[in-house]
């Protein structure tokens, strides 16, 4: 796991070095790797972090899982119905705190993974149980989903759609679920790209 995360955080850094290389340039008085350093700096504080939550008893997600999801849904809660929240391209995700700007969606991508992944571990025979019986995991993370989908996120919905299914498919849920529940969101998708105009001309352009 650490050697795939480290591949993947290593080849994003270059990609991005690629692609913000001329623009930083320019922007910021000659220096190419403006951009990319920035982004450095915060893989290295990301690793840092990172280390010392995984030192965290796993009582502490037990604890906070339900903690968290509530603080991103509030987050962006202020995203969708106050001045505070930031529309760009057609999205509304980003929260105005000031002296920058940040994207609540994010953090209920973190909040998710900890919540269904202590959910599965109270609750080791849940890959035989029917769908009807899934309305606690429908309610914490089923709202933070629509919650996103209201910000016109589609790009942030369809990972969050990706992590759910992925930790279904770890925990042993059946593969016919899994692939019944990924035709729905599907077509979810599609009927939303059908009624977005500019998500519509974004997929149309690819």
């Amino acid at each position: 796991l650490i050697a795939i995360v480290g591949m993947l955080t290593g080849v994003g850094l270059i990609e991005v070095l690629s692609a913000s290389s001329v623009s930083s340039g320019l922007d910021n008085s000659g220096n190419f790797l403006y951009d990319a350093g920035m982004q450095t700096g915060g893989a290295l504080i990301g690793i840092v972090l990172g280390l010392m939550v995984s030192r965290f008893n796993i009582n502490v997600w037990h604890n906070w899982r339900n903690r968290f999801v509530i603080i991103g849904v509030v987050l962006q809660f202020l995203v969708l119905f106050t001045p505070l929240g930031v529309e760009y391209g057609g999205n509304r995700n980003w929260l105005n705190i000031g002296f920058t700007t940040i994207q609540p969606s994010e953090f209920l991508k973190l909040a998710i993974i900890v919540w269904f992944a202590s959910w599965f571990h109270d609750n080791e025979h849940m890959a035989d149980w029917p769908l009807s019986k899934w309305g606690e995991p429908g309610i914490w993370v089923g709202i933070p989903i629509v919650m996103v989908v209201g910000g016109q996120d589609l790009g942030t919905t369809i990972i969050l759609g990706l992590i759910v299914l992925g930790m279904m498919a770890f925990a042993g849920v059946p593969s016919r679920t899994l692939w019944g529940i990924a035709a729905l969101v599907s077509m979810a998708a599609f009927v939303f790209i059908s009624f977005s105009t500019s998500r519509r001309e974004r997929f149309v352009s690819w």
